[in-house]
């Protein structure tokens, strides 16, 4: 039967796909606390104003990286 056949094969594929996922999870985790603590001190430095959020959504919308 193929599905036996091809369990360990099918196992390898499953195992490799959630490291990947994993690993993008963290990495995008990295990104938005970066991103986010970077907002935070350009706004605690008085660099940036309250709306900075705002106004960076919207850019980024604008820029169609999303």
């Amino acid at each position: 039967m193929l599905e036996t056949q091809f369990a360990d094969i099918v196992s390898l594929i499953k195992n490799a796909r959630a490291v990947a996922l994993k690993t993008v999870n963290s990495t995008l985790i990295n990104l938005y606390w970066n991103i986010g603590e970077y907002i935070h001190n350009r706004v605690k430095n008085a660099e940036w104003g309250q709306s900075v959020v705002k106004q960076l959504a919207e850019f980024y919308q604008r820029m169609n990286l999303a």
